[in-house]
């Protein structure tokens, strides 16, 4: 789970940075919205794996917590990070 959950924290970065250097850096809005709804799908990933995992019997485990914090703030975190940037790239 620890291991999944880390993988989702880097997919969510990777994605989100490289949705937003399409869109500002490269002028390619097509790949850019492409990008970014990879963003959510991996919250989605993430929580259908700790539901499939409570579900089967394990024990909730700080790591069930993480995850739980993780999409938190990745829903949270998504949606102000655009608005950021794209505040930043007008100025």
């Amino acid at each position: 789970m620890l291991a999944l959950i880390i993988a989702c924290e880097i997919g969510f970065w990777v994605f989100l940075g490289l949705g937003l250097a399409a869109r500002y850096g490269l002028r390619l809005p097509r790949v850019s919205a492409i990008l970014l709804l990879c963003v959510p799908l991996i919250d989605v990933v993430l929580l259908v794996a700790a539901v499939i995992d409570m579900r089967s019997g394990a024990a909730a485990t700080w790591q069930h917590g993480l995850a739980a914090a993780y999409i938190a703030y990745s829903v949270l975190g998504a949606l102000r990070v655009p608005l950021i940037a794209a505040i930043w790239h007008t100025l």
